[in-house]
């Protein structure tokens, strides 16, 4: 039997019924909960995990680096190299597989980000889906797909690592953001 997830709220991207027939609900003390909801609940809290082991704040770069490294090291999620899969564009199916789209490594990411409270928004830029933090400073942009080598532009020059330049960083500052594959 599959169930379909009702609830009003920001992760009604989240609800629907699963292409493949699979039940994406549990009942959880009377309570019906989405799966999918679950696991990005897990997905959090490994993140906070690691926030928490490398002693680190929850400013917005700091946790979409803990993201990237729950999804891509610890999970071992990939981007597709199939897009038009159509498993590839069910959250059920990319969190059992590992495996997706641009735009749902993007929902996974604003949803856990989200639970983190890190307001993350995004858009599709060509046939990316670029995020960043909703903060005063838009320069910020991450692409989500691979979570791999990380270079960055402070105050105009490029850095390989731009953590290394945090002393330059000041209020003034404009700080951009890439990951690539």
């Amino acid at each position: 039997m599959t169930t379909i997830d009702t609830r009003n709220h920001s992760s009604d991207i989240l609800s629907g019924i699963g292409f493949d027939g699979v039940s994406v609900t549990t009942t959880v003390s009377g309570n019906v909960k989405d799966t999918r909801l679950n696991r990005l609940d897990a997905i959090s809290k490994e993140v906070e995990a690691e926030l928490v082991s490398r002693d680190i704040g929850r400013h917005s770069v700091q946790v979409l680096e803990a993201v990237n490294t729950v999804l891509f090291d610890l999970r071992g999620f990939k981007r597709t190299s199939i897009p038009l899969d159509p498993k590839y564009f069910y959250l059920h199916s990319v969190l059992n597989c590992r495996c997706g789209t641009a735009f749902l490594f993007s929902v996974i990411y604003i949803e856990v980000c989200q639970r983190l409270g890190v307001p993350i928004v995004g858009s599709r830029v060509g046939e990316d889906f670029l995020i960043w933090p909703r903060t005063e400073y838009p320069e910020e942009l991450f692409n989500t797909t691979s979570g791999q080598s990380l270079f960055g532009i402070v105050n105009g020059r490029c850095v390989d690592d731009p953590r290394s330049m945090a002393s330059d960083l000041t209020a003034k500052s404009h700080y951009k953001t890439w990951i690539f594959q």
